[in-house]
């Protein structure tokens, strides 16, 4: 740098900046739903999104409700999506400019997400097609449309589509829209354009324009139900796994989450594909359940050894199944687990962090009437074995989680573990994150301290919130040779000691002679043979 004259030139240089931890907290569940947007990811916060956009749970349906329900108990981040069997289409109703005839019942209208365009064949007279946002008979008796208020005096002609939703016999009012088939736009420089405005904002609906037809459509006399939809045969696991299924959620880029739920599902195939999709992600975790049928303790085994024959540090499975009462309709059911113990990964995120272990009397509490059935000691001691977490219900206690382990199996190592699993997650994706800033920057020993002093402030937080016993980082030249350099590459080494969860606790009680010094006893480390 050169200066014009003498003088103080001040220069910032800014070794302050710190990685900023990760909140892994957002979960993920595929499943069937009576109604609701498909071949998409939909973000739910609150139980009133969930049941507003998918309705309410139905286990003739699936399962899928309860467990977004159990999850969001505790959480505030979910994406669902919802699956379809062949056969489903979208409730239509067509607008016309004739008279009779203002509105004619569209043709069967194949799945379509929320931002595909429809593809349709209009008739001479057809204004434009209204079709449910979702597939699925419900729009039937549930949604109706209404055309008027049109006017012709404006540029471009205008009209309102009114959207009424008629729910446990009462019809209400849900969205009104002044669109117009023309492009333009309103006083406050929004465009007036049919699709444009419905399809970016409706809940409910999706509109196709027929470009075909300039007229305005015929006013409406009365509201008028959507008809042609259809649910369709019920979801094959190839659904649920496929291109609008779990497949939405493998590219991390697209979509971040952490915690991905069964979704009520027990199918090996799609336990597999979730597996699959967790390491190739190296984000997030999948929780799974034991199917319902082999939840007897032998059959438990056979399943996990057999049938699933998973070997990864990136799944968990659970079982039993856990009773609940459903407040919608006012029944009791068996549902699996994976939603409830998602809400108490979530709690743990919230209230500990995240490697701080969900289970046990501290933390693994579910809000159930019981599980599907306790198993004995003998039960208990080969399932965990068999890595298989069990649910059990203690008297004055609760129904517990009561497990930590991943499905890793062979040789045990501290990833066998949910909690160590956990806590490489977040280290991981978190120290990723921040190297981002590292790239393109000069392989110096600027820069390489800059990176060190980064990741070890974060490391140091890590371990002031029992994250590690200890770590070291190292970032210099010892693993960054002249080859290495020569070859563009930084390599950064993060060593953890991961702390570890008491399972066993030996509880010995040791019975003496009166008068006996009992100093001298501990000094043998309590070794009495």
């Amino acid at each position: 740098m050169s200066y014009d004259s003498p003088d103080v030139y001040p220069r910032e240089i800014d070794l302050s900046q710190v990685a900023v931890g990760i909140s892994p907290g957002t979960g993920a569940m595929v499943g069937a739903s009576s109604r609701g947007p498909v071949r998409t990811r939909t973000f739910i916060t609150d139980l009133k999104s969930l049941i507003d956009t998918f309705g309410e749970p139905d286990p003739t349906v699936s399962f899928m409700h309860y467990s977004a329900i159990a999850f969001l108990t505790e959480a505030k981040a979910l994406w669902v999506t919802r699956v379809v069997g062949s056969g489903a289409y979208h409730g239509t109703i067509v607008s016309t400019n004739s008279n009779p005839g203002y509105a004619v019942a569209g043709a069967p209208l194949a799945p379509l997400s929320p931002k595909e365009a429809a593809s349709y064949s209009f008739g001479v007279s057809d204004c434009f097609l209204i079709y449910a946002i979702g597939p699925g008979v419900y729009a039937n008796a549930e949604l109706s449309v209404k055309v008027d208020n049109v006017v012709t005096t404006t540029t471009p002609h205008t009209f309102d589509i009114t959207v009424y939703r008629t729910s446990k016999g009462v019809k209400t009012v849900v969205e009104t829209f002044t669109v117009s088939k023309s492009k333009g736009l309103d006083g406050f420089g929004s465009s007036l354009f049919i699709e444009d405005r419905v399809n970016l904002t409706s809940k409910y609906i999706r509109v196709l324009n027929n470009p075909a037809v300039s007229g305005d459509p015929y006013v409406m006399t009365s509201d008028q139900f959507l008809t042609q939809g259809a649910d369709g045969s019920t979801p094959s696991a190839g659904n649920i796994e496929g291109t609008y299924g779990w497949q939405l959620y493998a590219n991390k880029d697209d979509v971040s989450v952490n915690i991905l739920m069964a979704g009520g599902y027990s199918v090996a195939s799609t336990a597999l594909v979730m597996d699959t999709i967790a390491q190739s992600r190296r984000d997030c975790i999948a929780i799974l359940n034991m199917p319902p049928g082999n939840q007897d303790g032998s059959a438990e085994l056979t399943y996990r050894n057999t049938t699933l024959n998973l070997n990864s540090d990136r799944s968990a499975i659970f079982s039993p199944d856990v009773y609940i009462h459903d407040p919608y309709s006012n029944n009791s059911l068996f549902v699996p687990p994976d939603g409830y113990v998602g809400s108490v990964f979530s709690r743990t995120i919230r209230l500990r962090q995240p490697w701080y272990p969900a289970a046990g009397p501290n933390r693994g509490v579910l809000n159930v009437l019981g599980t599907r059935l306790n198993y004995t000691e003998g039960q208990r001691g080969l399932l965990y074995k068999s890595q298989v977490n069990f649910i059990r219900t203690i008297s004055g206690q609760g129904t517990i989680v009561w497990g930590n382990k991943t499905l890793k199996s062979g040789m045990m190592s501290a990833l066998s573990w949910i909690n160590v699993r956990m806590l490489l997650i977040v280290i991981e994706n978190t120290i990723k994150n921040a190297l981002n800033s590292a790239l393109f920057e000069l392989n110096n020993d600027f820069t390489r301290l800059k990176v060190s002093s980064q990741i070890d402030s974060y490391m140091r937080t890590v371990k002031a919130q029992n994250g590690v016993y200890n770590y070291k980082v190292v970032c210099d030249k010892s693993n960054n040779t002249d080859q290495i350099i020569d070859q563009n590459e930084l390599h950064v080494d993060v060593y953890v000691q991961p702390q570890r969860d008491i399972e066993y606790i030996q509880l010995q009680s040791v019975i003496t002679r009166t008068g006996v010094n009992f100093n001298e006893l501990i000094v043998t480390g309590g070794n009495f043979g």
